[in-house]
């Protein structure tokens, strides 16, 4: 179980700290949390979505596009909102086109520009996976009450952009 994880990791910490090595264990213990329960919330979506025969970015770019007004939007476009680089956008869109589940046509303005729509297939998929998988998270969260799920969200973002400062190469 996931709390048996963490609770081996404060032991190792802790004696990590106790051998002399100046450990910060509240730090450690939030930031490996932060990661096994990642790892663990990205495997429960997999196992949620695999019955449909999809990866979780495969049902993450389609459920961006049925996002979009009427379902339609461009390879570029879904790249930051689905957490995916162009190359893998492409591979992506490949499968759901073969699927059925996106079309994808040239722009007639622009014959560079690529117009993907969402099929009434894909429409009934996402239709049918999201009310289960929305259910599934908020099972999560009924522990919190809503004050203490907006500080939690707070704190997230707060995390969200020291990380960013600190990949760009700056200190929080």
């Amino acid at each position: 179980m996931l709390k048996d994880q963490v609770q081996a990791i404060h032991c190792a910490l802790t004696d990590t700290r106790a051998r002399g090595l100046d450990v910060p264990v509240d730090d450690a213990i939030l930031f490996r949390t932060l990661v096994l329960l990642g790892r663990a919330l990205a495997q429960m979506a997999d196992e949620a979505i695999r019955p449909a025969g999809l990866a979780e970015a495969e049902f993450r770019v389609l459920a961006q596009l049925f996002s979009r007004p009427e379902g339609v939007g461009h390879p570029g476009e879904l790249c930051a909102a689905a957490d995916q680089s162009p190359a893998n956008i492409t591979r992506i869109t490949d499968t759901l086109v073969a699927r059925n589940l996106i079309s994808r046509v040239a722009s007639e303005e622009d014959r560079r520009r690529t117009i993907l729509r969402v099929t009434p297939a894909g429409e009934a998929l996402v239709r049918q996976l999201v009310p289960e998988a929305f259910r599934t998270i908020g099972k999560l969260f009924t522990a919190l009450t809503p004050v203490a799920r907006e500080q939690l969200r707070s704190h997230l973002g707060e995390i969200v952009a020291a990380f960013d400062h600190l990949a760009a190469g700056k200190s929080p």
